[in-house]
């Protein structure tokens, strides 16, 4: 065989896989390559990394915003409007919600550090724990947790794009970046997209539940339907009870450089707690640790707030509040 029909055969060969990352590289289906803020909206969540959707706001828009107030926290801060929020901050302040799914303290501390390297002081931040971001670990190892690179060290490029690649080779994924209307409905059916009812406003980096929050007002039984209630309880604890204490010493060490960033930031802060319908909350014992490392005046512990027993006060079973009780207790916490 001569050497040129071996490279021939060699190609011919590996076509299929350089198909395959073509059609990857084309498409971009995680929206991690090329970032476009639409892909965030129209994409029907396909694989969100809102970490990484955060990030990417920022950068492409604090040119312009000069962003200089964050709301930090899980899925669990997104209905803490950054318009109603505002409300309490110096005027003129510019507000992003610099939230990531299933956030961690490592995350947020992670994000002031980047902010502060792009030249950008958080003057004022909102923070949102929920009893469980402090059980958290960084969850590098699949797309819709892994940190982004760019603001950690923890995480290489090589094994971030590893991760979204792999994902992608998913024959659906493949099929759908070709033919996406026809196979939307596998994508759903294997909760690789998710139909999203959110509308997104990308200076601020905010889902709203506009349709949610309009039927709410006008016919909450037509949304707190008998069948959405029963899924309420299915996914609640009996009662809300204290977990066991998970303040270790690795927590407490990452809580104190927390509270250094804020302090060489001079942030405004204030930490809230918010409560969720009959879930488990901080230990008594966690709950004093926390205020003792970020000031008693500053964290707001709602857990056990008479919404934790109305489902109502929620949009989902997994205790999302409404954007509406999310005002109600902005207002609680800086009124007090």
């Amino acid at each position: 065989m001569t050497f040129k029909r071996f490279i021939l055969r060699t190609m011919l060969a590996t076509l299929p896989v350089w198909a395959v990352v073509a059609i990857y590289v084309a498409a971009d289906p995680f929206n991690v390559l090329r970032f476009d803020s639409r892909k965030s909206e129209a994409h029907a969540a396909a694989g969100r990394n809102m970490g990484v959707v955060t990030i990417n706001t920022f950068l492409n828009n604090n040119e312009r915003r000069h962003y200089d107030s964050f709301i930090f926290g899980s899925s669990m801060s997104q209905n803490f409007r950054a318009e109603e929020w505002a409300k309490y901050l110096p005027s003129g302040s510019s507000v992003l919600h610099a939230d990531a799914t299933m956030e961690t303290i490592d995350g947020i501390v992670d994000k002031i550090r980047f902010f502060n390297s792009r030249g950008t002081k958080v003057a004022n931040a909102l923070i949102v724990i929920e009893e469980e971001m402090l059980r958290r670990s960084p969850l590098d190892n699949d797309i819709l947790h892994v940190r982004p690179p760019a603001i950690t060290s923890e995480v290489s490029a090589l094994h971030f794009h590893t991760l979204f690649f792999n994902a992608y080779k998913n024959p659906t994924v493949i099929g759908y970046c070709l033919m996406p209307k026809r196979f939307k409905a596998k994508m759903e059916a294997e909760g690789i997209i998710t139909t999203d009812p959110s509308a997104r406003i990308d200076s601020l980096n905010e889902y709203r539940y506009n349709k949610f929050d309009s039927l709410i007002a006008v016919n909450p039984d037509a949304f707190y339907t008998r069948e959405r209630l029963r899924a309420f309880e299915a996914n609640a604890d009996v009662m809300p009870q204290p977990y066991n204490s998970v303040m270790t010493a690795e927590l407490v060490e990452k809580l104190k450089e927390l509270r250094a960033l804020l302090k060489s930031n001079g942030t405004k802060y204030v930490v809230i707690i918010p409560p969720r319908y009959k879930r488990r909350t901080l230990s008594g014992g966690d709950l004093l640790a926390l205020r003792e490392i970020l000031g008693e005046d500053n964290v707001k512990d709602y857990s056990h707030d008479a919404l934790s027993r109305n489902p109502r006060a929620y949009y989902d079973k997994t205790a999302h509040l409404t954007a509406a009780n999310c005002t109600a207790l902005l207002k609680k916490a800086y009124s007090e």
